[in-house]
């Protein structure tokens, strides 16, 4: 009768007959119950077991430490399970008995062993992490004891889950073998023949975008851990995906298309009364047909006038002035951007350009005038208002806004 279950597969867990969860408090007393356990048939020397758990010390220290360890383990397995005795002494040599002691490890190790189908898929359940997951007590023999136990349990994992793949795409349980391969991939997402079976698991349930992913996602993780690409078959096996949806796409019907049977036919219907037209379109809509409303030239419009189209407004044409010719006098002084435009008429003044200027610089006067230049009455007769509005707005906009004027000449 068993009165003790141990999981060493992923975080070690200890559970009486009852289903309650046992406690060990020694860290090296867990880690001689799952050394002993872990092959359950077997003998191993007190001497082993010193040298393995007590590796930083000397021999009679070790020995030392193991007896004490061993009264301690001794109390608490008989409280856990007061009728029966777990724990096997016989002279120098100490091991667990095997028919009230239950280890997933040995469980999994003859699941897969026997290669049957439902063995292999109750072992890829039991399979719960690595060995010993996450436990370690600091002495360097046992350590690396657990690291080789967890190695070899890894490994066989996988080989379970693929034989399983196998045998379930076999048999034609795509879905069972897709579960099957996304589970082997969360226990190592590096192994590439795996995402290959699973493209092709996809591939036969006709999820090809899947199928797609599932190759990115191969080619992404290769190249963030091993920078390396997938090897020839993988991507052999890409194109070929990319060649199936190619022709399934080829294949299918336009996008455009629809099937005869559900066409429906068009039919305009012209008229201006508002009664007739709404009792045609009714008529020809529960025959089936698809109504295309039309309007005489001329007609008059009944929508509302939300409904209606807005009339567009043309804007104006710019007035433009023609251009002087090359080497005229007022090409020199004319901007490019603003001379071709008629300025507004209520700047159009000359007298008022003369008192805005007087208003800002009254120090400017007739000495200012260069030599050689015209008179006021001849100046404005040259220099016209478009002309002087143009300079004055590109001196002031040249200089921050600070501009002096004699009637011809823009002065700074």
């Amino acid at each position: 009768m068993t009165t003790l279950h141990i999981q060493c597969l992923g975080d070690m867990q200890m559970r009486s007959s009852s289903g309650a969860l046992a406690t060990i408090s020694a860290k090296k007393s867990q880690a001689l119950i799952a050394f002993l356990a872990a092959k359950p048939g077997q003998r191993v020397s007190r001497d082993k077991v010193a040298l393995l758990l007590w590796s930083s010390t000397g021999p009679e220290q070790a020995r030392q430490s193991l007896r004490q360890t061993l009264s301690t383990l001794r109390k608490e397995l008989s409280q856990i399970s007061p009728d029966s005795r777990i724990l096997v002494e016989e002279n120098d040599l100490l091991g667990v008995d095997e028919n009230v002691l239950e280890v997933d490890v040995v469980t999994f190790e003859s699941l897969v062993a026997s290669g049957l189908e439902s063995a292999l898929d109750e072992a890829t359940r039991l399979y719960r992490g690595d060995f010993l997951d996450g436990f370690y007590i600091n002495e360097d023999r046992f350590d690396q004891w657990v690291l080789g136990e967890r190695d070899r349990l890894h490994r066989m994992a996988l080989r379970a889950h693929m034989h399983l793949i196998d045998l379930q795409s076999r048999r034609g349980a795509t879905d069972d073998a897709i579960i099957t391969a996304q589970k082997s991939l969360r226990i190592d997402m590096l192994q590439e023949p795996v995402h290959r079976a699973l493209m092709r698991l996809y591939m036969q349930s006709g999820d090809l975008v899947h199928a797609l992913q599932q190759y990115e996602t191969c080619a992404k993780v290769l190249k963030r851990e091993l920078r390396v690409d997938p090897d020839a078959e993988t991507k052999s096996l890409h194109r070929e995906i990319l060649a199936v949806r190619s022709r399934a796409t080829m294949a299918g019907p336009a996008a455009g298309d629809e099937p005869e049977q559900g066409r429906k036919k068009s039919i305009l219907v012209v008229e201006d009364n508002v009664l007739s037209r709404e009792l045609t379109n009714a008529l020809l809509k529960s025959a089936g047909y698809a109504v295309i409303q039309g309007r005489r030239r001329g007609a008059h419009d009944d929508r509302p006038r939300a409904c209606r189209p807005r009339p567009t407004r043309r804007r104006p044409p710019l007035h433009r002035r023609p251009q002087p010719p090359p080497g005229h006098p007022r090409e020199r002084h004319r901007s490019s951007r603003h001379l071709h435009l008629r300025p507004p008429r209520r700047r159009s003044g000359s007298a008022r350009l003369r008192s805005r200027r007087r208003r800002l610089h009254p120090q400017a006067g007739e000495e200012l005038r260069p030599p050689g230049a015209r008179s006021e009455g001849a100046a404005r007769s040259r220099l016209t208002a478009p002309v002087a509005y143009a300079a004055e707005r590109r001196t002031r906009l040249a200089y921050g806004g600070v501009g002096v004027f004699t009637d011809a000449y823009p002065l700074i």
